[in-house]
């Protein structure tokens, strides 16, 4: 949590530490500890931008906005998150992905994920 350590420094975390925990979304018993890791790592300054986040971790991303079985708390982060998501995606992947996610998400009857969705409509 030593946001001063060397082994946080921008760098380290982009080419050493998000590429394993973007190899550890191959399980997804880990999707609900690995997927909040990932998010607030790429929300800090520097640790990505479009062109790496489209190149190195959306690949490994991608996958779970399709996924059949998929913890709701990391439904949740990823509707909270949708505007990160949607900024550092290419454009025919939002259409193509992060769209028919989100409608997805309205057929679900989860209350939480239902006032997420209606948060995030407007938006897009």
């Amino acid at each position: 949590q030593d946001e001063t350590s060397p082994l946080c420094g921008q760098r380290v975390l982009r080419e050493r530490v998000l590429p394993r925990l973007c190899g550890a979304l191959m399980f997804p018993s880990l999707y609900g500890v690995v997927v909040p890791i990932i998010v607030s790592l790429i929300k800090r300054d520097k640790v990505t931008d479009s062109m790496h986040f489209q190149a190195r971790i959306w690949p490994a991303m991608k996958p779970l906005f399709t996924a059949k079985e998929i913890p709701i708390e990391v439904v949740t982060l990823f509707l909270k998150e949708l505007d990160l998501m949607a900024g550092f995606a290419a454009t025919a992947d939002t259409q193509a992905v992060l769209l028919p996610f989100l409608l997805r998400c309205l057929e679900l009857q989860e209350p939480v994920i239902l006032n997420e969705v209606l948060e995030k409509v407007p938006h897009l």
